[in-house]
């Protein structure tokens, strides 16, 4: 009876709270752990979509770590989008894996689900699994005691979905980034979702090599700017780790992974100049002022609240 009054008093908070429309989900994330008792913090995550909502009750109802036997080991590793199963020995238990493992999951437990199941030392050592359901990805590790950051890093490669949003707590992450990234831009929330849906394959292709993103121009418009882009959306964009360069393609209201196979080849082959050497000859060819993107009026007018 409390989750249903929480539900629809914060379902009215937020109808008068639309400042925050432009937060990521991962912003809110954040604010729900650091906050997770109050009234504000449950309201903010009712922007979620239903199936977010029905994860995060599901995660509250279970302990910070399930206890887990061979009997159902397997359904639990699909009850959630992100899941990780510690396979324990009782020698690696002697070493503080599992109260290491209990620190990340009660960080984490709000957004992922976490289990144990107790292992014969002969059937091998310790393991973590990973299993990252969206994007039917598993993924395991036996390197616990290397570093103290060993866990973590675990963690946030597993959690790194092959297409995923920007926010303003991973864009660093993509304008510096040590692989080359691909950028999707678009202001509507449902085709990138889409484009995100229909990607997956070639991200899964270009994984260890290309980065894929999804970018709303609203709530970063210097991205598109740093790529050289109209505000004409949707639209795509390559950042080149090596030489530092961007390439973008032309605006397209279908941009389909036949176009972005299409991009790439046509950036590998030279055919697609880059963005800064497009502005030059622009520059140079043009009579017309031109005005580079990130000194559009247009552009100062966009708001955006950050967390």
């Amino acid at each position: 009876m409390l989750h249903v009054a929480f539900y629809i008093l914060s379902g009215l908070l937020l109808t008068q709270v639309q400042a925050w429309r432009h937060a990521s989900k991962l912003e809110l994330d954040e604010a729900l752990r650091i906050r997770e008792h109050t009234l504000v913090a449950y309201g903010l995550f009712i922007t979620y979509s239903r199936n977010s909502i029905s994860a995060f009750v599901s995660r509250s109802l279970r302990p910070v770590i399930s206890s887990l036997g061979l009997e159902n080991v397997t359904d639990f590793a699909y009850t959630d989008s992100l899941v990780f199963i510690l396979r324990l020995t009782d020698q690696d238990a002697g070493k503080g894996l599992y109260k290491r493992f209990h620190d990340l999951a009660s960080d984490n437990a709000h957004r992922y689900s976490f289990g144990v199941i107790s292992r014969d030392p002969e059937d091998g050592p310790s393991s973590l699994d990973c299993f990252s359901n969206p994007d039917d990805v598993t993924l395991s590790t036996t390197d616990f005691f290397s570093h103290i950051f060993s866990l973590d890093d675990f963690l946030a490669s597993c959690t790194t979905r092959l297409v995923t949003e920007m926010t303003h707590r991973n864009k660093a992450n993509f304008i510096e980034s040590e692989v080359n990234v691909l950028y999707f831009f678009d202001f509507n929330l449902d085709r990138r979702q889409q484009f995100a849906l229909h990607i997956k394959e070639t991200a899964r292709k270009y994984a260890q090599r290309l980065r894929f993103v999804m970018v709303d121009p609203p709530a970063f418009p210097e991205v598109p700017s740093r790529m050289g882009l109209e505000w004409k959306f949707p639209a795509i964009a390559l950042q080149n780790k090596n030489t530092g360069l961007t390439y973008h393609s032309e605006q397209s209201e279908s941009i389909t992974p036949g176009f972005v196979e299409n991009f790439l080849r046509s950036v590998a082959s030279g055919k697609v100049q880059p963005a800064s050497q497009k502005l030059v000859n622009a520059e140079s060819t043009d009579d017309a002022e031109a005005i580079p993107a990130e000194k559009g009026d247009y552009r100062q007018k966009v708001m955006h609240d950050e967390l």
